[in-house]
């Protein structure tokens, strides 16, 4: 059974996504959509890139790597 949570990546910290009250670093996350996201970890301070809601997928580079 895959992990219906968003995890990061670099520390582990989860993330319960909901319809309209996800935070992650600061950030009001649209969980639902096709669309990735840059988040930031609200425990470690690093970025990750998701994608979707039936998998959660992540993309990880070195925080000095993502755009600002």
């Amino acid at each position: 059974m895959k992990d219906q949570n968003i995890v990061c990546p670099y520390c582990g910290e989860t993330y319960e996504p909901t319809y309209d009250d996800t935070w992650i670093g600061g950030k009001k996350v649209d969980c639902y959509t096709d669309d990735s996201q840059i988040v930031e970890c609200d425990n470690c301070g690093k970025k990750f890139n998701i994608y979707g809601f039936v998998s959660w997928m992540y993309e990880t580079k070195e925080v000095e790597e993502w755009e600002e």
